[in-house]
């Protein structure tokens, strides 16, 4: 995957569709950038397949996979179906009650270690730039690197749940493309994880908030 020359924070709106739950994100400038496939039924489909495009034909840059009965997931950078091209990494969940999400990966630049570590903590006290995270929204998010705890990054969900729009994503530190990729599908993956926990509890399927 190419690298783009990146500066200063980058903004990102992410939304859902209406009809299959999948998500769209675009620029700070609304540009179109991603789509993101959400399989629920299909076997040995990624439960996440994150396209360069506007839609499903579009390259495939990222996946993730939910594993089964866990809360934890696995993702990877790159199209499953090329061979040996997708290198899984581990969304780990850290805490009961699903506040705290662990995930590695290699920085090419970065001199501190060939795989670094981050946290996604849940977060009711920082938000984007020039917004304030609701108290009554549950997939508000920060980025911590796990050894600074520097913050990365930042999702606040947006209050405004009758809207498509899940929230905003701002990443301050420049890693690459790659990065950037793998920031937005695991926010998304525990926002996805949250909203189909949502859904098997509202149908009488039981289960503990969380994503």
């Amino acid at each position: 995957m190419a690298e783009d020359i990146m500066q200063g924070p980058r903004l990102y709106h992410v939304y859902s569709t209406f009809w299959q739950n999948d998500y769209n994100i675009t620029a700070a400038d609304k540009r179109h950038l991603y789509h993101v496939d959400n399989s629920l039924w299909t076997p040995r489909k990624p439960d996440l397949t994150f396209h360069a495009g506007t839609d499903n034909k579009a390259p495939i840059h990222a996946v993730c996979k939910y594993s089964h009965l866990s809360r934890h997931a696995k993702f990877g950078l790159g199209d499953p179906s090329q061979p040996n091209q997708v290198t899984w990494e581990d969304l780990t969940c850290q805490s009961w009650t699903r506040v705290k999400y662990r995930w590695r990966m290699p920085l090419r630049n970065h001199p501190a270690s060939e795989h670094h570590a981050f946290v996604w903590k849940r977060t009711s006290s920082v938000g984007v730039t020039n917004s304030s995270p609701s108290l009554w929204a549950y997939d508000n998010y920060k980025l911590i690197d796990e050894q600074s705890e520097q913050v990365m990054a930042v999702f606040t969900s947006s209050s405004h749940k009758s809207v498509d729009k899940d929230g905003k994503l701002e990443i301050y530190v420049d890693y690459g493309q790659e990065f950037d990729v793998l920031v937005l599908i695991t926010v998304i993956a525990l926002i996805e994880k949250h909203r189909r926990t949502r859904q098997c509890s509202s149908a009488g399927g039981g289960g503990g908030g969380g994503g």
